[in-house]
């Protein structure tokens, strides 16, 4: 079987998280979602240290792999010097932001499989602030 190791960035709402899954399912790699590793319930974030671990753990544990979400404070180098694949998800503000706002009520109330559980779909303003600059 030949390893995929396949590291997916882009804005909030491009499709990392749809494209994570789909190449999982595909290549029958493990997937990680890096927003289920920044937050526990309730969108607490974890400590650095944690999310170190937990992202290091998967890439030691996994040979194929794909992981969807920027975080530049969490293994970036690792993440990326150990991709065979880098796919920049880049489309404008525009589509992203009505991709964020399907999603939000898509999922209002209740939290997404690409997001830990006990964190219900949101918009806020920092997440708005966050997309847009």
């Amino acid at each position: 079987m030949d390893e995929h190791r396949i590291v997916i960035i882009g804005f909030s709402g491009s499709g990392k998280s749809t494209m994570a899954r789909q190449l999982g399912e595909k290549y029958g790699c493990k997937v990680l979602h890096l927003d289920c590793v920044h937050w526990m319930p309730g969108w607490t974030e974890r400590d650095k240290d944690d999310r170190e671990r937990i992202v290091s753990g998967f890439l030691d544990e996994n040979e194929s792999w794909v992981i969807d979400g920027t975080y530049r404070s969490v293994c970036l180098k690792r993440r990326f010097d150990g991709a065979t694949h880098i796919i920049i998800l880049h489309f404008p503000m525009y589509i992203c932001l009505f991709r964020v706002f399907r999603r939000y009520f898509m999922y209002r109330g209740k939290s997404r499989e690409s997001m830990t559980a006990g964190c219900r779909e949101r918009i806020s303003v920092e997440f708005l602030w966050w997309v847009l600059y």
